[in-house]
């Protein structure tokens, strides 16, 4: 496929097809393999194309015929203000984890956002089983098929990142127990909660190092328009 940023087309060879698209690209490099999807809830169809940023030339050294000719040849970082390091483990219950490395934690309750989540997925499956009422009979079958692949790579998801982040000590790098849920227990005989051993652990991939003593968390509750701090935690 190719970019014509100047007409704003998608040109798509093997279909002998010319899309336009609207918005603007920002990224300039090397682009991958496009992905296009259709939104049920927006009637839009929406293109990705993954970039490597300031990359022209292809993997035999010659320049690249690829080019996405985006806004931006750079990723810039800006300098830290300071010399402290923070990491932070995303979660459900706790929206956020973080861990700086004075040894100051801050926990984000997430439990508006699972008000919402329930609140939206029962809505949600209400106007699937209507869907499905209209569906042709005859696709069930494979239908039941994708679904039950799609839960089934979504829990190894799920177990590939608890794997990775939370079922491993961070101070001792051996594997933990999790029992009860949120808490995981090491054998060298310290515990510890499972959402700061998954920061710890994110800082020392990080950085190399993690702070011997962990301060009070200091705990806030995320609302639909504000973060309010939780009295007396």
């Amino acid at each position: 496929y190719i970019v014509d940023v100047e007409s704003k087309v998608l040109i798509l060879k093997d279909f002998n097809l010319e899309i336009k698209f609207v918005g603007r690209l920002r990224w300039f490099g090397r682009q991958g393999r496009l992905e296009m999807h259709y939104d049920e809830a927006r009637n839009a169809w929406y293109a990705c194309i993954p970039v490597e940023v300031g990359v022209e030339e292809a993997k035999t050294g010659k320049k690249s015929k690829h080019i996405v000719k985006g806004e931006r040849r750079v990723i810039q970082i800006k300098s830290p203000k300071g010399n402290k390091a923070a990491s932070i483990d995303l979660g459900i219950n706790n929206l956020a984890s973080v861990v700086v490395s004075d040894g100051t934690w801050i926990l984000y309750k997430g439990i508006r956002a699972k008000e919402d989540y329930f609140y939206f997925m029962k809505r949600i499956a209400e106007v699937q089983s209507l869907r499905d009422t209209l569906r042709d009979k005859l696709l069930d079958n494979a239908i039941d098929e994708l679904n039950h692949e799609m839960r089934r790579l979504y829990g190894k998801l799920m177990r590939r990142l608890l794997h990775l982040y939370r079922n491993h000590c961070a101070y001792h790098g051996i594997e933990v127990e999790r029992k009860p849920r949120g808490v995981v227990h090491c054998p060298m005989g310290h515990k510890l909660h499972s959402d700061l051993n998954g920061a710890l652990n994110i800082m020392r991939r990080a950085i190399g190092k993690i702070p011997p003593v962990i301060k009070k968390p200091l705990s806030f509750i995320v609302e639909h328009n504000r973060v309010a701090p939780i009295k007396g935690r």
